[in-house]
């Protein structure tokens, strides 16, 4: 079977604090800063509401855009353009429109169908802590990946992740570093980042520079055939710009969505589209913690854990050796009629010998009409055993 790698990121250090100033116009270059201020922090004109003299400076940035983890090569000379504060959430809305016409352009130039706009919020809460942290991971600071959370916000689709960054660039010059850090904190008034602009050169280095960077894995996601909706997360102060795109797979009508109680689990509904629900493979993570994430958040790629059973039909047939080491789980109740499915089985077989830990369920579906069909996921569910 398969065991499914998530290329996708690696990090950016920083910290974001808001504090709410007098604003000043500097005479000089007419930048915007704080009262408090004794210089303004481009130029170097002293604060004539202050006594403290201070030197001057002329400085310059670059801007250079990352794409998990890794310097795309163009890095352009411009105007500091940088902002402070949350991202507003008026625009949201738009933006996240923008980037979803963005990809369906993408996948149309490719023959493939659009997704639709998915409203699980995992996608906006992980980009947004991106941003308070000033890290680009797959996980989450309480060191959950992405499917995890996914799952912990009523998720019930198969989810695949992209995840990516743009941010102002110091080049070594300790003066605009500074000027980056008073943006960062909100002490210095910046304008406000380009978020559209950003919206498409990111896109467009995912689908169509994403070789060197991830192996094409940004490419192949967003261009996955199987793919029918996508949440997207936007978080933004100017200084940087998060994006996070959790492709999912929904092809699962749910009547009763999976559930586990004493050792058993039980699930109920109904296949979407042409495939039929062939199996259940089971993949195990350890807890998720902070120290989870402080040891995996610099990864630039993510997998779906350690595969530990399938299950399957107590009714069908199989050999032991296609199924290597991996334990086989025949399902106490399947019943299947017409796309319906009701399931129930055990997990004591697996919970007795890894314990504690997030046992993620993904259904593998295949169609069965067609002699070349592939099975692709058909939904994925995480639970969490506590103890």
């Amino acid at each position: 079977m398969r065991l499914r790698k998530r290329a996708i990121g690696l990090s950016i250090s920083g910290a974001s604090t808001n504090t709410l100033v007098e604003w000043l116009s500097c005479p000089a270059c007419g930048q915007r800063y704080g009262s408090f201020i004794s210089a303004c922090p481009v130029c170097g004109q002293p604060n004539l509401a202050q006594r403290a003299p201070a030197r001057h400076r002329k400085t310059r940035v670059k801007k250079i855009w990352i794409i998990s983890g890794v310097v795309i090569a163009a890095v352009v000379a411009v105007v500091l353009s940088a902002g402070f504060g949350p991202s507003p959430s008026e625009k949201l809305a738009e933006y996240k429109q923008y980037a979803l016409e963005r990809i369906n352009n993408d996948r149309k130039q490719f023959g493939l169908n659009p997704v639709l706009l998915s409203n699980n919020e995992a996608a906006q809460k992980h980009a947004d802590e991106m941003l308070q942290t000033r890290k680009l991971s797959h996980w989450t600071t309480d060191g959950m990946k992405p499917y995890m959370r996914y799952s912990i916000n009523n998720g019930t689709g198969d989810v695949t992740q992209n995840a990516a960054t743009q941010f102002m660039f110091s080049d070594g010059d300790p003066a605009m570093e500074a000027r980056i850090q008073l943006c960062k904190r909100g002490v210095a008034y910046c304008d406000e980042i380009d978020v559209k602009q950003s919206i498409d050169k990111l896109q467009h280095e995912m689908v169509y520079n994403d070789l060197e960077c991830c192996n094409d894995g940004h490419r192949h996601n967003i261009l996955d055939p199987y793919h029918t909706h996508v949440s997207i997360g936007l978080a933004f102060d100017g200084v940087e710009i998060f994006i996070v795109q959790n492709f999912e797979n929904q092809y699962i009508d749910w009547g009763k969505p999976a559930s586990y109680d004493s050792n058993v689990v039980s699930m109920s509904g109904r296949t979407l589209g042409e495939a039929d629900l062939v199996d259940i493979e089971i993949y195990y993570d350890p807890l998720p913690t902070n120290q989870t994430y402080q040891q995996n958040a610099d990864r630039n790629a993510y997998d779906s854990g350690d595969l530990v059973g399938f299950v399957i039909s107590k009714d069908l047939p199989f050999s032991e050796e296609a199924f290597e080491d991996i334990p086989v789980i025949r399902a106490t109740d399947w019943s299947a009629a017409e796309k319906n499915f009701d399931i129930s089985f055990s997990l004591e077989k697996l919970t007795s010998e890894h314990g504690p830990g997030v046992y993620t369920l993904t259904l593998i579906g295949l169609e069965l009409e067609k002699e070349d069909s592939e099975p692709y996921s058909l939904s994925s569910i995480s639970i969490f055993k506590q103890r």
